[in-house]
């Protein structure tokens, strides 16, 4: 009898078994979010930690934080109820139940958030591709900065009843802001890096904004955003 054909066929099979195991180079999450594939996340999940709202998506042991400025990947780790993920930085993130979860940035305190339908502002224009988002109270205003060496700026002014736009902007010496034109109106926006602590919500940000236009002067707070 030939017993050649038997021996392929098994190796045949143990390299179709082989090539059907998940590689550790395919996981979308071992070089960071960066290499994210879309289709090994859960849908997000919204969450008002004080002032603050997240968002989180599931991977395989692993959690991507979704931060108002910027993405971290924390891992899975023991725990002795709930879901709780952390990384070498002190940031962490731990599910309590379906509708509650702890928050800790940089080592600090754990903060209560409970779940919410609303989207993170802050998220939302990072994922519209925006560098630089501020926000000014009393009337509200919003300003978004685009990529690029003469980005494009939108302005809402007055709560939303008036909107600008520049669509080529310079920057300031130093990188200190920008300044344009929207039509016939001369704009600047000065970013200075220290600490601001916004007067509605007490929410903290890392930069203070001062917009000028119309011989006035509107201050806020805002975020530079990574990608």
């Amino acid at each position: 009898m030939n017993r050649v054909p038997s021996v392929v066929l098994i190796l045949v099979l143990l390299a179709g078994l082989t090539a059907c195991q998940r590689s550790p180079h395919q996981d979308p999450w071992r070089d960071g979010p960066s290499v994210l594939s879309q289709s090994s996340l859960t849908q997000d999940t919204r969450y008002q930690c004080a002032e603050q709202r997240v968002e989180t998506r599931l991977g395989e042991h692993r959690m991507q934080l979704r931060l108002p400025e910027r993405d971290l990947v924390l891992d899975a780790v023991v725990s002795a109820s709930g879901a709780r993920y952390e990384d070498a930085d002190g940031n962490g993130f731990w599910s309590k139940g379906p509708s509650e979860a702890l928050l800790r940035l940089q080592g600090g305190a754990w903060v209560n958030c409970e779940v919410t339908e609303a989207r993170s502002p802050w998220v939302a224009a990072r994922d519209r591709g925006v560098v630089y988002r501020a926000v000014g109270q009393e009337p509200g205003w919003v300003v978004e900065v685009w990529p690029g060496e003469a980005p494009a700026i939108i302005l809402v002014m007055d709560y939303g009843q008036r909107r600008l736009e520049i669509p080529r902007a310079r920057r300031l010496e130093g990188d200190a802001g920008y300044a344009g034109e929207a039509g016939d109106v001369a704009v600047s926006l000065h970013i200075l890096r220290e600490a601001c602590t916004d007067v509605m919500s007490g929410e903290v940000f890392p930069t203070r904004a001062e917009l000028r236009l119309d011989g006035s002067v509107y201050r806020g707070c805002g975020h530079e955003l990574s990608p």
